[in-house]
């Protein structure tokens, strides 16, 4: 039959097409090679051409190129040879017509990009970090982020977003908090099957939808030290329970790839791992998508892990364990010496070009490869700059404030705004970006700015300090400043932006450099031991304290720092993550009371790095308290305060007990006994008395962000059933067993009320 023909069944289209294609051809499918910023070059007239290595590396086909519109210090590309999202679009269709046109069988590539809070591109719109979005805890929004990203990669003529990034951040040491969803992987699974399904939108194939891989499958984010690749301890019992439902969860949203994790578990590294790869994802799970390695992640197994004597014995691993395709790995380069060998064979081969194919036909390529230029115009298009705009109001947490939030215009003539972070746009925008266009990106000064200029408040400035320069020099200017306002606005914590000559691992990762002054002490690769805040920012606070004035601390930052030194010196403390393109426009109507503070918490903030690692869903035997410590964290998972109160009252249960494949449900009233009219965050959270396996102290189990007028009262249900109650025993099944279960329900997974439910 004719593979070409849209009418026939989509697994005959896949053999017939199988079956035409020489071994150098499969292999192309599996081997990305090519990154794809190295595909184009421009001429003297600055037109974009196809380079010299595209057409070398393209000869028997291309399976995926990725990243061909990354334009910053990772990719080495510099802002004036990057593409506008109008050259991307050109330059997909030129990549496209080549591999139509003028290779043997006309098989278009899937194009890829990285997306953990946009497309990483020039001219994209880049939304608040991940962990950001996540702190919004609103299903429906991170919905229509999805969209965004499907749309924006779409009219760029990419096809698959190298995200949402699954991992559960437990540990705030690793480099890569900024980009999860945070440490719960109820939550994660909730939040990133919307982005999922919002990308594609149930049509793959439309101008506007895009397909996900999820990352990174599986442990990754819970390694020993918090180190970015490092080893993982972990049993298959807690596998199942922590690390896999969200993935799973997100699978069933209609997710098609899936990136194998650095890391490895049990000793064993996940790029050779046939039991996650293979028999669980695939055999049990039904997943008909691909495994993509992470970049360079096959050649680990020969040069980091040692578990291969050379090159082709790693490519055999991965391929032996499911590994369908690579990412810039060396090691699939050497996948016809595996094949010479014996150890790989013809059929696993066409087996992985398969599930690569599979994709490509779902998403329409073989009938239309190509975009429209004309719509890259939908990129940053106003539509998505005020969907930014909300996601940034939802997601600045409010984490104290004594009374002195919203500020009140009268009364205030001169508002102090300090700090390494109010006025840096880098620094704002987090990981996985691009170079900006500044006139795209309201800083946390110009936000405050706009603001006070509206109410006759004038504003002076002093950056104080830097992120990681030890140097106080500055903090004279900005306590001069700050003595002379009525009110002091410090923005204070991390930074994950790139400076333009750093190093980087063949893997992508930044190599950490300790003789170096820059701002950067987060994004990947850059972890830490010491999580206080960096450089001379504590000695600025501490300064700014000391003036007897009022004080709002604003930490931009892509990890939960240790700050409650700080916290105390502070009449207001808020955690705006890295708040995105509007983050200053956002963060100024929260500071003013535009907008009342709704978002909370999806980690656990520590009081001392030294007792990490510190999670609310731990076991019943941690915890235990350290001598001369408090031992508790300085702000619960899911904490997140308002510009009102709400109080809980009523927890019943529909049925005090049910047999174990029964449901009830759990209904609370929630009253807003303050004066704004306000959204709450919701969260169920589940205990089981006793179990065969030991159990968390609790677990979300629910969640519905609400909007209650002030004065007003709404109740909130939940089902509570097998899927709430259940886990996995040690056969890995998933059981629910007799006995009493605590069904709690709360503001913050702290302060909650409480029924006893019996399973009979």
């Amino acid at each position: 039959m004719n593979y070409s023909d849209p009418h026939a069944p989509l697994d005959e289209r896949i053999s017939a097409l199988l079956s035409m294609m020489t071994i150098e051809e499969k292999l192309a499918q599996m081997n990305q090679n090519l990154a794809g910023w190295k595909c184009y070059v421009r001429g003297k007239d600055r037109c974009i051409q196809l380079s010299d290595e595209f057409f070398s590396k393209a000869q028997n086909g291309i399976g995926t190129l990725s990243a061909v519109q990354r334009a910053d210090p990772w990719s080495g590309v510099s802002r004036e040879d990057g593409l506008s999202p109008r050259e991307a679009a050109e330059l997909a269709n030129a990549i496209q017509r080549h591999l139509v046109e003028h290779t043997r069988l006309g098989i278009p590539a899937l194009l890829a990009a990285n997306c953990p809070h946009g497309v990483a591109g020039l001219g994209t719109t880049v939304f608040p970090a991940a962990i950001g979005l996540a702190s919004s805890w609103n299903r429906d929004l991170m919905y229509r982020v999805g969209r965004v990203i499907g749309t924006e990669l779409r009219s760029e003529g990419t096809h698959m977003s190298y995200s949402p990034v699954l991992d559960l951040a437990t540990d705030p040491r690793w480099s890569r908090v900024e980009e999860t969803l945070g440490e719960d992987a109820y939550l994660t699974g909730e939040l990133g099957a919307q982005i999922v399904s919002g990308m594609h939108a149930g049509d793959y194939t439309a101008d506007s939808s895009a397909m996900a891989t999820l990352k990174h499958f599986a442990t990754f984010g819970s390694s020993e030290g918090g180190q970015h690749n490092g080893p993982v301890h972990c049993g298959r019992q807690e596998l199942h329970e922590r690390f896999l439902p969200q993935f799973k969860k997100a699978i069933g949203a209609g997710a098609m790839s899936v990136m194998a994790s650095y890391t490895e578990m049990d000793g064993i590294p996940i790029h050779r791992n046939r039991y996650l790869l293979t028999d669980l994802l695939k055999e049990d799970w039904g997943f008909p998508g691909f495994v993509v390695s992470d970049g360079c992640g096959i050649d680990q197994l020969f040069n980091y892990h040692f578990t291969a004597q050379d090159m082709a014995e790693a490519a055999a691993q991965a391929v032996d364990a499911g590994i369908e395709q690579s990412l810039r790995d060396d090691a699939f380069n050497f996948l016809p010496d595996a094949l010479e060998r014996g150890r790989i064979t013809v059929p696993q081969i066409d087996e992985a070009v398969r599930r690569i194919l599979r994709i490509k036909f779902l998403l329409g390529l073989f009938e239309n490869p190509y975009v429209d230029p004309e719509k890259s115009a939908r990129v940053h298009c106003r539509e998505h700059r005020e969907l930014n705009l909300q996601a940034a109001r939802e997601g600045i947490v409010l984490l104290k404030n004594d009374g002195i939030l919203p500020l009140k215009a009268d009364g205030i003539r001169k508002i102090a705004v300090i700090g390494p972070n109010a006025h840096n746009l880098y620094n704002q925008i987090g990981d996985y970006v691009c170079y900006q266009d500044t006139s795209n990106v309201v800083t946390i000064l110009q936000g405050i700015q706009t603001a006070a200029a509206a109410r006759g408040i004038f504003v002076d400035y002093a950056r104080g300090c830097g992120i990681t320069d030890p140097s106080e020099a500055g903090i004279a200017k900005a306590i001069e400043a700050a003595s002379k306002a009525d009110v002091i606005v410090v923005c204070v914590g991390g930074s994950s932006a790139r400076p333009f000559d750093t190093q980087y691992t063949e893997g992508g990762q930044a190599i950490a450099d300790d003789t170096r002054i820059d701002d950067i002490d987060c994004g990947e690769g850059i972890d830490r031991g010491n999580i206080d805040l960096g450089g001379a920012q504590a000695a600025l606070v501490k300064r700014l304290h000391a003036l007897d004035k009022p004080l709002v601390t604003v930490l931009v930052q892509g990890r939960p720092h240790t700050v409650e030194k700080i916290a105390r010196q502070s009449d207001a403390l808020l955690c705006a993550w890295y708040p995105g393109h509007e983050g200053g426009t956002a963060l100024a109507e929260i500071l003013f009371g535009d907008v009342c503070p709704s978002a909370k918490t999806t980690v656990t903030f520590p009081r001392l790095a030294e007792e990490l690692p510190v999670y609310y869903n731990h076991k019943p035997s941690a915890r235990k308290k350290y001598h001369r410590s408090p031992s508790t964290p300085l702000f619960p998972f899911g904490h997140g305060l308002s510009y009102t109160t709400f109080e809980y009252s009523g927890i019943t249960l529909s049925s005090p007990w049910i047999s174990m494949d029964d449901t009830t449900s759990v209904s609370v009233c929630v009253k807003n006994t303050g004066f704004v009219d306000a959204s709450e965050i919701v969260q169920m959270y589940i205990r089981d008395h006793v179990s065969q396996v030991t159990r968390p102290t609790k677990e979300l189990k629910g969640f519905q962000k609400v909007f209650i007028k002030a004065g007003e009262s709404v109740t909130v249900t939940f089902d509570v059933g097998k899927t709430e109650l259940g886990y996995h025993n040690e056969n890995l099944e998933f059981i629910v067993e007799p006995g009493e279960f605590d069904v709690m329900v709360g503001g913050d997974s702290e302060n909650v009320l409480s029924a006893v439910l019996e399973v009979r």
